[in-house]
């Protein structure tokens, strides 16, 4: 075995190789467990600098919190032994603080002081260390719009605008998508999209982009007349985000497309998958107001289509009494819609209050109004019966319709179950389909070697892994809360 120091450093560099999730989140854990069983304050603080970092990622924002106080408070004792930067793929000291006051504002438990402080705090250390203003007036966007204080977010992006950039300001890919976020609120749509449009162009990305811009664009083409351009950005920003937690707020902005494009299916059944995130993060409160708020309208969208005794699955967990208070039997689509509305104008008051703004109450009346708003944009797996029926398919036909209808919301592993029972379809092109749709679906997985045993012998060679890979440089996750 390994001696001690030596696994230290093996567990570093396999955390940072390792995509984010839940085998990274273990390896991040292992590693500061290790540090504190060695006494090595050192090891710890490169230990923790990850965690910060993973815990953002994956929507542990109490980890996150108490990680970035701890390595914080050691660098500011002595910041040669613990410097702000490690010089590995993710974010330095200085970078995380990006993070701070969004994870306090997240939660109504904060005050307003409290993400003044941390600001402030902010500032202070980038002016000591010599560093740009880049990163402090994000900053202070993100909490400004975020707080309902549309004015000033303005002043502040055309100040961001004009500043320098450096290496702490937003990514090419993250910058354009909480721009393009606050133009969509702020009805200048044309504007969204094109952000949007040139980072596809460019083909920038980062932690949870792509998927949260695209999310930001749906409603702005649907009112530009542009309905294929949306469902293609609803299909790709929901498969990229449907697998993480921290990405509820991507999922609500799907729900919302689903429910009003006439898809009320596609949107129950993704509420059903997801509800159980609201117990995820106890402490990103502006994530379960935005899902509340999808959840809601898209239930009102399948009561109107005659659909609100439907169970609503998931609904009954004990976690969520919190949202949804208590119910005798099933939840009923008609009557958690209601539920779901109270909790998020509940939840939308407590903020306002805290803010002194009326933000969120703007935010629900925005959601409203679009009750008065319908789009057809027809997505395969929007027939309710074929969605909402459990009943076991009689047939290999009838499977094959399971099969596809999984596959459209993105439900890898279920469709992976359902795939054997479709392989006795006697349609040449059906059976051609799914076996493509089967390699497809291994290879996303990264099981390449499965997915190798099903093509042809001289097929095999060209099948590749593409596996999720670590952002590589400090611009993981710029600003995982912003709206």
């Amino acid at each position: 075995m390994a001696r001690p120091k030596k696994r230290f450093q093996q567990l570093i560099e396999e955390i940072d190789r390792t995509p984010w999730g839940p085998a990274e989140q273990a390896l991040v854990a292992d590693a500061v467990a290790l540090a504190l069983e060695l006494g090595d304050e050192r090891l710890e603080y490169e230990a923790r600098m990850r965690q910060t970092a993973s815990a953002n990622m994956n929507g542990a924002t109490d980890v996150m919190l108490n990680s970035f106080a701890w390595c914080l408070a050691r660098h500011d004792a002595d910041p040669q032994r613990f410097p702000a930067d490690l010089d590995y793929g993710g974010a330095d000291l200085m970078w995380q603080f990006k993070w701070m006051a969004s994870a306090l504002r997240s939660s109504p438990a904060f005050s307003v002081d409290q993400i003044a402080a941390v600001l402030d705090d902010m500032e202070a250390h980038y002016r000591a260390a010599g560093l740009g203003q880049s990163g402090v007036l994000t900053a202070r966007f993100e909490d400004a719009w975020d707080a309902g204080r549309t004015d000033e977010a303005e002043a502040l992006r055309v100040q961001l605008e004009a500043t320098p950039r450096d290496e702490h300001s937003h990514c090419d890919a993250c910058g354009r998508s909480q721009f393009a976020g606050f133009f969509a609120e702020t009805e200048r749509d044309a504007e969204a999209i094109r952000l949007v449009e040139e980072m596809l162009e460019g083909g920038f990305s980062c932690g949870e982009e792509p998927e949260h811009a695209l999310s930001r664009v749906l409603l702005p083409y649907l009112r530009a007349g542009r309905p294929d351009e949306a469902k293609s950005a609803h299909l790709r920003s929901y498969r990229l985000a449907k697998d993480n937690a921290d990405n509820l707020r991507i999922v609500a902005n799907n729900i919302v497309f689903a429910a009003v494009t006439g898809n009320e299916a596609r949107a129950l059944a993704m509420v059903e998958r997801h509800i159980a995130w609201l117990a995820h993060d106890g402490l990103n409160v502006d994530a379960h107001f935005a899902a509340l708020g999808a959840i809601a309208f898209a239930l009102d969208r399948v009561t109107a289509a005659g659909h609100g005794e439907t169970p609503v699955r998931g609904a009954d967990s004990p976690a969520l009494v919190a949202y949804f208070g208590t119910h005798e039997g099933p939840w009923g689509a008609a009557d958690l819609a209601a539920a779901a509305w109270s909790s998020a104008e509940r939840i939308g008051a407590e903020f306002d209050r805290r803010d002194g703004t009326d933000g969120h109450a703007r935010s629900v009346a925005r959601l409203r109004s679009l009750e008065a708003e319908s789009y057809d944009v027809p997505i395969r797996s929007d027939a309710f019966a074929a969605t909402t029926d459990t009943a076991t398919p009689a047939d290999a036909d009838g499977w094959f319709d399971r099969v596809m209808n999984l596959a459209q919301f993105g439900a890898e592993h279920e469709t992976l179950q359902a795939l054997p029972h479709a392989l006795e379809v006697e349609d040449p092109a059906k059976l051609s389909q799914i076996l493509s749709m089967r390699i497809g679906i291994l290879i996303a997985l990264d099981r390449v070697d499965e997915a190798r045993e099903i093509l042809p012998h001289g097929s095999r060679r060209s099948v590749r892994p593409d596996a999720p890979s670590r952002p590589t440089s400090s611009s993981a996750s710029d600003s995982r809360r912003s709206v």
